[in-house]
């Protein structure tokens, strides 16, 4: 059964506004809506349209006039006068408000606010980035011209139709950096993944003396970055809270983490948000770009666990691991589904097992967060009811799996299929029919090079130790252990 989206019921559609000015609906793409602060003229597509008030800047937060943001970026207003809440929905998202409260909802799910909704010279006012990112946008702001601009991700896209290859051609992209030489121990590669951009970024535990480190790679401009290494600047200081405390003590202890204890073991990377985040043993979370920074941890436990199920409080084995908003972040470890909030303050949400002992992974579709349980095929919700078995999808000898674009992928030592969250099974790739291109292909040319100091490799083994991700064209992104090389299965035709 799928998560339903709740709507409050609109009693009053009242906005206490002296005048109805003209409003236009976002297009897609380019430069929708840009607004200035202390200013009531906005641009859309390049057209002048005047705010009921201009956007200000209230405990550093923009908050701009709710119906005009509401309605140009193709949003349906509702007001309940009995609540003093504020409904906002498309095709596919529910963003509810309540003035002078800090607490929302979207879709089901609650969200804390670090500014509230408020009304201000008779019209209502609401923090411009959390509503905007919820409806699908991606804000940016100019500090030098004082402006917002907000770019639309997701209205009218319409699907590229893509011509699958056949048989898959499988290409080389980055050697490992320890390629030809003698190593007392391979590095290892713990976790990979793609943004929307194509950089590929990989987590490794290297076999000197650097320890941890996240690469990026971009293949147009064919570099490679370190972007994070463990140091001082992970360290934070937190309030230590149990759950399990019936006595609180009379001053707040306070601890501090200390970057030496942080063991990080996967990435995570959010397309709505454009994020890539960096997971760790005890639940520590950082965001990686534009800076690394602290986003959560489980060293504030706000609600216990209960009494059958193993608590896993150190995030030892993430799977799944999701947030919708960047706000409130999900993450599943031993036998339980645990929510953390921004900052820190961590509670126990639901058993993670359908099946005991069962592993999930996870992926967003339509802003509700799908679980995949390799073991059973069954693909649930998450929601406020823990989990929700919603369909079944069984691949006969699953041994690796991500969530990946809105969609499960399976491996099998032969096979690699893609689960649908309605529980569809296509196959994507058999593994005796790849086709090998030889050398080192160059993404600025498209072309392939000659390897110096590297062999040309011929074979791909499927297993479960395997790290791969999907690409923006829906390609395989993997970490080959055997040639110790980042390759590309090619499922589609390139353009």
């Amino acid at each position: 059964m799928r998560i339903r989206k709740v709507f409050l019921s609109v009693c009053c559609f009242v906005f206490m506004v002296a005048s109805t000015p003209t409003y236009i609906r976002a297009e897609t793409g380019g430069e929708a809506i840009v607004l200035k602060l202390q200013d009531v003229k906005a641009m859309v597509k390049g057209n002048t349209y005047e705010l009921q008030s201009a956007p200000v800047l209230v405990n550093d937060i923009t908050m701009v006039p709710l119906r005009f943001v509401g309605e140009a970026l193709g949003a349906n207003i509702g007001w309940n006068g009995d609540t003093r809440t504020v409904t906002l929905t498309t095709s596919t998202r529910t963003v509810i408000l309540s003035i002078n409260s800090k607490d929302a909802v979207v879709g089901e799910q609650p969200v804390t606010m670090d500014q509230p909704a408020i009304i201000m010279n008779d019209t209502t006012m609401v923090p411009l980035r959390f509503v905007a990112e919820q409806l699908g946008q991606t804000v940016t702001y100019n500090n030098q011209l004082q402006t917002i601009t907000l770019t639309n991700n997701f209205a009218n896209v319409t699907p590229v139709e893509r011509t699958r290859l056949s048989p898959p051609t499988v290409d080389n992209l980055v050697p490992d950096p320890d390629g030809g030489q003698i190593v007392a121990r391979a590095t290892q590669v713990l976790s990979v993944v793609v943004d929307k951009n194509g950089y590929i970024y990989s987590l490794r535990n290297y076999a000197n003396n650097d320890g941890y480190i996240v690469s990026k790679y971009e293949p147009e401009a064919n570099r490679t970055s370190t972007i994070f290494r463990i140091d001082a600047k992970l360290n934070f200081e937190y309030e230590k809270v149990s759950a399990y405390s019936y006595f609180p003590a009379p001053v707040p202890r306070k601890n501090t983490f200390i970057y030496a204890s942080y063991q990080p073991n996967q990435l995570y990377y959010n397309p709505l948000l454009d994020s890539v985040y960096v997971l760790g043993l005890g639940g520590v979370v950082y965001s990686l770009e534009p800076e690394v920074k602290m986003e959560t941890h489980n060293f504030t436990f706000l609600k216990p666990v209960p009494w059958d199920v193993n608590s896993g409080q150190s995030g030892a084995g993430i799977a799944m691991f999701e947030t919708l908003d960047g706000e409130k972040f999900y993450w599943g470890s031993g036998r339980a589904i645990y929510s953390s909030l921004k900052g820190g303050g961590t509670q126990f949400e639901t058993k993670t097992y359908i099946e005991p002992n069962s592993q999930l992974d996870s992926v967003v579709k339509d802003n509700t967060i799908y679980t995949y349980d390799m073991s059973t095929g069954y693909i649930s919700t998450l929601g406020n009811a823990g989990l929700q078995i919603a369909d079944q999808a069984f691949v006969d000898g699953a041994v690796n799996c991500i969530g990946a674009n809105g969609k499960f992928i399976v491996m099998t030592a032969e096979q690699i299929y893609q689960v649908t969250v309605d529980g569809q099974i296509t196959l994507l790739i058999n593994r005796n029919e790849l086709k090998f291109n030889k050398g080192l292909y160059n993404a600025k040319s498209k072309s392939y090079e000659p390897m110096v100091n590297v062999y040309d490799p011929s074979e791909l083994k499927f297993n479960k130790f395997i790290r791969f991700a999907l690409d923006p064209d829906e390609n395989i992104i993997l970490y080959d252990e055997n040639s110790r090389m980042v390759r590309r299965i090619n499922v589609y035709e390139q353009e």
